[in-house]
């Protein structure tokens, strides 16, 4: 097997490992409004080990936890917006604070995103109570996502996504 293939069929195999372990994060923890930690993970996975595991992972996480939790128009817009926010991610400067604050602003990000998958259902006139509808939802992931990110980046945590 030459080198290019063994390096790739290692990305793939990893990246089916974090979504099985990803997939079932959501499901356990889907009760809890965000209470998952796989936007942070993917997040320092994308900086600190391979944007394109990151991506294969995301896109594969949705899609398997579409069969449980329910599989429409959404999912689509879900991986677009995990898909923008492990590219940007991935450029980040290395230091704990933009990553905290990079964690809150991708649940910004994921909402706005997510708004679209709204529009067949959600006339335009309504959109505004839709959106601050949300913004407690928001606003609890965003401080999820601070509060993993502000345990998760650490040198022994991230040692782990380097070697």
């Amino acid at each position: 097997m030459h080198h290019f293939q063994y390096h790739y069929t290692r990305e793939l195999a990893f990246s089916a490992i974090l979504i099985a372990f990803f997939s079932v994060l959501r499901v356990v923890l889907y009760p809890l409004i965000g209470g998952n930690p796989t936007f942070v993970l993917l997040i320092l996975i994308a900086s600190f080990l391979s944007r394109r595991i990151a991506l294969f992972s995301s896109i594969g996480f949705y899609i398997v936890t579409g069969f449980f939790l329910g599989f429409g128009i959404w999912v689509a817009f879900q991986i677009l917006a995990m898909s923008i926010i492990v590219f940007i991610s991935a450029s980040l400067p290395k230091k704990k604070i933009y990553f905290c604050l990079f964690g809150v602003a991708s649940a910004f990000i994921y909402s706005f995103v997510m708004l679209f998958s709204a529009l067949p259902f959600v006339p335009l006139d309504a959109m505004p109570a839709y959106i601050i509808a949300g913004l407690p939802n928001d606003f609890a992931r965003a401080a999820t996502n601070f509060l993993y990110m502000s345990v998760l980046y650490r040198d022994s945590f991230l040692s782990l996504l380097t070697k």
